[in-house]
């Protein structure tokens, strides 16, 4: 776990330590699973690849596994604007949201099969062929888009597959939205201690 991390906070970008302990633990638990089952790992919202190179540093294994990560984000540093949920120069840079598209990519460089797709979800789930997920990680800060990207993907999740929900418990408008699809699609959420919601696909 140290070992991962440390490659989180290097791919922050950052010398000190952004205080991720439990998030990054949750993230490495729910990969230690998921490894076993069929399905690739998708995350929508990367940014600089924090969460994920903990990941991958946790799997040594990663090589032999199959998988693909699909990372999903505008790979843009600006902060959303509230109404429209995309990235606005004018509001200024976000310090952990991505450098740029190049930057996350050379982060990633040192493992196989991780491949980045640009652009504004949902629409960027049109543009590649998801088959089966077995670990979905969604962090994408605005309510309306989290929720039509989990109904999306919802039905591609393998049974005993995770979905791991970045701000479930700590954003109330994001804490609904996700409320919202849990009784629409039959699930349950449990909130940790992080304020993060975890999802196993029964």
């Amino acid at each position: 776990f140290r070992r991962s991390y440390d490659r989180m906070i290097l791919a922050s970008g950052y010398p000190t330590d952004p205080g991720l302990h439990f998030r990054i633990h949750q993230a490495v638990w729910a990969a230690s699973i998921t490894k076993k089952i069929v399905g690739d790992f998708v995350e929508c919202g990367t940014g600089r690849g924090m969460v994920f190179s903990a990941v991958l540093e946790s799997l040594d294994d990663w090589p032999a596994l199959n998988k693909t990560l699909w990372l999903f984000d505008t790979f843009s540093p600006y902060h959303l604007d509230p109404v429209t949920g995309q990235p606005d120069k004018s509001r200024g840079v976000r310090d952990l949201y991505a450098r740029d598209l190049e930057s996350t990519r050379e982060n990633f460089s040192e493992w196989t099969r991780v491949k980045c797709v640009a652009g504004e979800l949902p629409g960027t789930l049109e543009a590649v062929k998801l088959d089966r997920i077995a670990f979905l990680h969604i962090d994408l800060n605005f309510a309306s888009v989290e929720q039509e990207v989990l109904r999306r993907l919802w039905p591609l999740v393998t049974p005993g597959g995770i979905v791991l929900l970045d701000d479930y418990g700590q954003n109330p408008e994001q804490n609904q939205a996700m409320n919202e699809v849990a009784r629409e699609l039959g699930f349950q959420i449990l909130t940790t201690g992080s304020a993060q919601g975890i999802i196993v696909k029964s």
